[in-house]
């Protein structure tokens, strides 16, 4: 049992040292998010994960139902915002669209909304 904890302790203290860290790992996220008539962003636990770096990149793809989305810091409506339709995907390459993107459904059928975040360049 010594020479286990010895052993962790030598590969933490390694790592320490070559500066490795689990935060500077490449990490993922994920959620299922429902767009429906109030527009909805990404849940800020999926952007800004607990202990780890916050996400640097979001792939979102829609199904079920025709959606509006902006990431420009202003609010789609069910006729303003970029139109996407169903199993296309909005792609964002930094926090701060991600953290900005709201998605509203244009009819009366709600969207499903899958999302995958990273902290990879």
């Amino acid at each position: 049992m010594r020479r286990l904890l010895r052993f962790t302790l030598l590969i933490l203290a390694l790592g320490a040292a070559l500066g490795l860290s689990a935060s500077a790992a490449p990490y993922s996220t994920f959620e299922t998010i429902t767009v429906a008539g109030t527009a909805i962003g990404i849940t800020d636990a999926i952007l800004d994960p607990l202990g780890m770096p916050q996400m640097t990149r979001c792939t979102i793809r829609i199904e079920t139902a025709e959606i509006r989305a902006r990431w420009d810091g202003g609010t789609p409506t069910s006729s303003v915002g970029h139109p996407v339709e169903p199993l296309e995907q909005i792609i964002l390459e930094n926090h701060a669209d991600a953290d900005t993107l709201l998605m509203i459904r244009t009819s009366g059928t709600s969207a499903t909304a899958s999302v995958t975040c990273t902290n990879r360049q």
